[in-house]
């Protein structure tokens, strides 16, 4: 399953991106995550159904007065209005990335 996750709130500058890596990585997804410039951050997960909502379910249980502050997650999944699959592969189907 792939899923396009949009996330706002206090989410950049925070640590959240690594923060989502770590919880990717240890659900076995691949995919990416990277800022937006409205402030929101972008999350591409690509994996078994169950992972990718358990992906979903932790994002949206972040909340921090000193850090990462989730207010809301959209998710859009492969086939759904608002999904938007990355252009091109991604670079180690293996991994979860970082991207900036």
């Amino acid at each position: 399953m792939r899923a396009r996750f949009v996330v706002e709130g206090i989410v950049q500058g925070v640590g959240f991106r690594s923060l989502c890596r770590r919880e990717a990585t240890a659900l076995g997804l691949a995919g990416f995550v990277r800022n937006l410039a409205d402030g929101s951050v972008e999350v591409f997960a690509e994996g078994p159904e169950q992972a990718v909502t358990a992906l979903a379910k932790k994002l949206e249980s972040i909340h921090s007065a000193f850090g990462p502050d989730v207010k809301s997650v959209r998710v859009h999944r492969e086939g759904e209005k608002g999904f938007k699959a990355p252009s091109g592969e991604l670079k180690n189907q293996a991994d979860f990335e970082i991207l900036f």
